[in-house]
């Protein structure tokens, strides 16, 4: 057993730090795959929204209503802002004035998200 106050030799800092940086790449992949099954699942459930409205089931107006509200109970504010601008457009076929929040940026960082 090795001695737990010895100091880390080069090669095994060398080690740690590989093992590190592979774990962020894992990481990485693993964030990037659940994005993109998420944006695969509010697909679908947009097509089952229209199919639902479209066989007048469900009130435009009224849904539209209600999942504003709802995205503006989102924390930070600023993200519950811009999901309920997302809604809009949405649901208004209209493009939004603002800019829209970068969906393949992490902490400021581009992703290699492809869509």
């Amino acid at each position: 057993m090795s001695d737990i106050g010895a100091p880390f030799t080069n090669e095994q800092l060398t080690e740690l730090a590989l093992t590190q940086a592979e774990s962020v790449n894992q990481t990485g992949k693993a964030l990037a795959a659940t994005a993109h099954q998420t944006i695969a699942g509010l697909v679908m459930n947009a097509l089952l929204l229209h199919e639902l409205e479209r066989l007048g089931l469900v009130d435009h107006d009224a849904l539209r209503a209600e999942a504003v509200e709802r995205a503006r109970s989102i924390q930070p504010p600023e993200v519950g802002a811009s999901v309920a601008r997302v809604i809009k457009t949405i649901f208004d076929g209209v493009a939004p004035a603002t800019p829209s929040a970068d969906l393949t940026s992490v902490n400021g960082h581009r992703t290699d998200a492809k869509h």
